[in-house]
């Protein structure tokens, strides 16, 4: 599903592009209760799973609950399934200074003058996200610090960058991500005049020309009214009203009812990174599974298995799995690991198992 209305190709009849977290999970709710009442009766009684990426951090969680109170209208619901997702903004940006310092990225007398200043030398434990919504020199120093290592991809730290005509620079695509994350809504100017909808390194320009190719939008049946597809919506996004901070609350009502969670990570993303995903999930007060520890390894297997990551299972049917080398958008990163990490997610198996052909 494009959520929230405006989006892609979704719309809302009434031109409305303002909502916020609620809005969109209610609006989801009752679109899979058409799905399976009206539109597709007979896919009521198949066993089915939500899953998204990203914002799906909160997507996801927050439509999980409505289904799950929903024995009715969604009697096999099983779990759910998100990649790289955004689950706390606090620790989002607590977690992102160590990553990037640790990845060779920050000027080593920057983190210092940092760490002294602001964090009572401690950066492990500084509250960076407090600091990033304040004012005054500390403000200032985490903004540069953040700045640090040119135009790299945030989305994969080690894919090449190439930047689209209209997306913003970094610096531009940082302040956007702390004004939006902070619930500032400030929409930043970027070189041409008009606020730019491109992530950094989007590379999106060839799914634009194909999605809004005539006989693609035929064969999606888009109606005519709908406007040009983009990658991202600068309204929709500047009228959104974040409302869940953090989800940790529906994580916990997901663990009562059962369901199987797994929650996975690309280990070279910087957008919403994995430690940041890795602390979430161990704040969620569940016991290692018997038999299993910390960061076991998995495999990918090919003629020669290859290590694809490391998986932490907990009591509560949650796993915690990173994907080795990928970053944000892992289908895209690593295909492969991706297929046999779901595959083998739905039919309960290790995750290590070759998908059968």
């Amino acid at each position: 599903m494009e959520s929230p209305a405006g989006v892609g190709f979704s719309y809302d009849s009434s031109g409305n592009t303002g909502t916020n977290d609620d809005e969109v999970a209610t609006n989801n709710y009752n679109a899979l209760v058409d799905f399976f009442t009206t539109k597709f009766p007979e896919y009521k009684n198949n066993e089915f799973y939500i899953t998204g990426e990203s914002y799906g951090g909160v997507y996801v969680p927050t439509l999980a609950v409505k289904v799950a109170a929903d024995k009715t209208n969604f009697p096999h619901f099983k779990g759910v399934a998100i990649g790289n997702g955004i689950y706390s903004f606090s620790l989002n940006y607590n977690t992102m200074v160590p990553l990037f310092y640790y990845h060779g990225l920050v000027r080593q007398n920057l983190y210092d003058k940092v760490a002294t200043e602001c964090c009572k030398s401690n950066t492990y434990k500084c509250d960076y996200y407090t600091i990033l919504n304040g004012f005054g020199e500390c403000t200032s120093l985490v903004n540069e610090l953040l700045d640090q290592g040119g135009d790299l991809d945030p989305y994969n730290l080690y894919s090449t960058c190439y930047l689209n005509s209209g997306s913003s620079s970094k610096r531009d695509f940082i302040r956007r991500m702390i004004n939006h994350q902070s619930g500032l809504n400030l929409s930043k100017k970027v070189s041409g005049g008009a606020a730019s909808g491109l992530p950094l390194c989007a590379q999106s320009n060839n799914t634009e020309i194909y999605l809004n190719r005539p006989d693609v939008r035929a064969a999606l049946h888009i109606p005519s009214n709908v406007g040009h597809w983009t990658d991202c919506s600068n309204e929709v996004g500047y009228f959104y009203q974040r409302t869940h901070d953090d989800v940790s609350p529906e994580f916990k009502n997901l663990i009562s009812h059962n369901l199987r969670l797994l929650t996975y990570n690309g280990d070279v993303d910087t957008v919403c990174n994995f430690a940041l995903n890795k602390q979430f999930v161990a704040q969620l007060g569940q016991q290692l599974k018997p038999d299993s520890y910390d960061s076991a390894e998995w495999y990918y297997r090919a003629e020669t298995p290859s290590v694809a990551g490391f998986v932490t299972r907990y009591t509560g049917n949650l796993d915690f799995v990173t994907v080795r080398g990928s970053g944000h958008f892992v289908p895209e990163d690593k295909p492969r690991e991706a297929l046999q990490l779901i595959y083998n997610f739905i039919h309960q198996r290790d995750y290590s198992l070759p998908v059968p052909v």
